[in-house]
């Protein structure tokens, strides 16, 4: 059973105001919904952070002896079962706070 993000709905939390500012006024200018553009922005986002993704998962992958592109495959497709195989994050893995501020979500 695929058990992936693909296709499903995303339901966000409310922007911050200075953000959703900004979101408004793009979605204005280009003509599209808030929603559609925010889909848009939210895919831009995750491919201009494609390296740092896959560098995790690199990382990830050779602690459960995987091919980089198997383990996010799996992740994508059944992330139980790749938290199964992962167990505990595997040892010298980098922090939350680390981690986070590599993937830009950390300020």
């Amino acid at each position: 059973m695929d058990k992936s993000i693909a296709g499903q709905r995303l339901n966000l939390a409310p922007l911050p105001p200075y953000e959703g500012m900004l979101l408004a006024n793009l979605a204005f200018f280009l003509q599209r919904q808030p929603t559609t553009q925010a889909a848009n922005c939210l895919s831009m986002y995750l491919r201009q952070s494609e390296a740092r993704i896959r560098k995790h998962a690199e990382f990830y992958a050779k602690q459960a002896g995987l091919d980089i592109d198997e383990l996010m495959l799996l992740i994508y497709r059944d992330p139980q079962q790749a938290q199964t195989l992962l167990g505990n994050w595997p040892e010298g893995a980098p922090d939350d706070e680390a981690r986070d501020r590599d993937l830009g979500e950390a300020e």
